[in-house]
């Protein structure tokens, strides 16, 4: 994330239709790649899943921000 964070950061986009929205296994299979020291983001240009914001939320997790053109915002 050159320019953007210093923060070791692992980023999915996913380019989906708008209904066809992010869940949470998503979110865990994007912890599941990253290293200890590594944060999450996803960006979408559907929308997420209640069950992916829960996930993406967890707590005593490794965090994953979440953005969508749906919501026009972050979620951390």
């Amino acid at each position: 994330m050159g320019g953007i964070t210093s923060v070791k950061t692992v980023v999915q986009v996913k380019r989906y239709k708008t209904g066809n929205n992010i869940n949470g296994s998503i979110i865990a299979q994007l912890r599941g790649s990253a290293e200890v020291d590594q944060r999450g983001l996803v960006i979408t240009t559907s929308d997420f899943t209640k069950d992916g914001l829960v996930e993406a939320s967890a707590a005593n997790k490794m965090p994953v921000a979440v953005l969508s053109t749906e919501r026009s915002c972050w979620i951390s």
